[in-house]
Parts: structure tokens; sequence; C-alpha cells
């Protein structure tokens, strides 16, 4: 089971364009009045008032910034995000919705019994987490977790290199699997090789099962 964390812009939006997440009464009374004379074709001319301009510029505005904001999570986490952004919103005085608050889900979860590739992964959301051009609190705070499990991943790695080295066996090296390995040992034993070709640490042919 993977672990999800959400990254997310709520925390920095503005209180003049936050109003509980829904429509304050201020902006419902100036669309409500805003609608004027039918105009051709019978459509409403909708004009708004200088203070509800303002307010709609200031949705709009935000609406670009939360978009690009998660977009460029998604951009950097590549695979490890769960799915495509989630949006909340806000009508605003012209009757429209913008999206004012969004989130993406990034799995965050170490890849088991792989500490190489859980540091890899952990670099990949420490990015994602980051991406945007003003990273939120959520998204520092995920950042900060997957520096720290990357970290972990680093030390558990130079652990396993220091115990294969211990037991004799060559970093980096791709070992055989057990009936490749005795297959390989009895065409060896066949062959003309001399017998310490055989046991190079001096006991057999090592495995890593």
């Amino acid at each position: 089971m993977s672990d999800a964390i959400g990254l997310n812009t709520l925390e920095n939006i503005p209180a003049l364009i936050l109003a509980g997440g829904t429509e304050s009464r201020e902006h419902k009374q100036d669309r409500q009045g805003a609608r004027g004379n039918s105009g051709a074709g019978g459509a409403d001319v909708v004009s708004l008032s200088p203070e509800a301009e303002k307010q709609v510029q200031k949705l709009r505005e935000r609406d670009r910034e939360v978009r690009a904001h998660e977009q460029a999570h998604i951009a950097a986490g590549g695979q490890h995000v769960s799915g495509g952004a989630s949006f909340s919103y806000q009508t605003g005085p012209d009757g429209r919705q913008y999206a004012v608050g969004g989130s993406v889900q990034i799995d965050t979860s170490p890849v088991p019994g792989n500490p190489e590739s859980t540091e890899e992964k952990a670099r990949a959301v420490r990015r994602a987490a980051l991406a945007p051009a003003s990273p939120s609190a959520t998204d520092q705070s995920v950042a900060a977790k997957a520096a720290a499990m990357e970290s972990k991943a680093r030390a558990e790695k130079t652990e396993q290199t220091e115990d294969a080295s211990a037991a004799g066996l060559r970093p980096g090296r791709i070992w055989p699997g057990p009936e490749r390995a005795a297959a390989i040992y009895a065409s060896m034993r066949d062959s003309a090789l001399p017998q310490t070709a055989l046991a190079p640490w001096g006991t057999g042919i090592s495995l890593a099962v």
C-alpha cells in the first residue's frame, strides 16, 4: 500500500478572494444587479461595477496561478503523481467559476528492499514538491519529508555496500541465481581450468540470492 501526500496551494490564497470557498453575499448582489436589459437575440448584457471588475480580475489571476502551480507539480512528479490535479472553486461576480485552490496527490512510499530506487524516488518527490515558483507550506513540508527519506535510503545503500564488501562480494556486480550458478560451476569443474579458478574466494562460487 503506497502513501500519498497532497501538494496544494490553499495556504497562500488571499483573504479577499477566499470567502469560505463560496460566493459572498456582496458578490451575489453585484452579479444580480449587474444584469441589464436584454440585448440582441434576447441575451442578457452583463455589466459589472468597478469593484466587481476588480474582484473578477483578481479571481482570474488566482485561477491562472493555481493551475500553473499544480501543473508544475505534475510535470516534475511524473510517474509518482496519482491522477491529475483537484481544484476548489469560487463563483465570481460575473457568475463564472474560478479555481482558488488546488492539490496533487504524490506517492511518497519507499521502494521495498531497494534503497537505491528509494533514493531516486525521494529526489523526484522533492523536485515535484518544490517545482512551483512559490511552493506552499505543505509543499515545503513534503519536500522536507522527501529529503529525510532520501538521506535514510542513502545510509541503507551505504550499509549494504559495506556488508557486501565484508562478505567478499564485489559491489555493483550482478550475481546469478542458484540454477545459473550451479551450471557455471559444473562447466568450470569439467574444464581444464586450475582448481583455484573454481573457488576464487576459497570456498566455491559465492551466491547472492
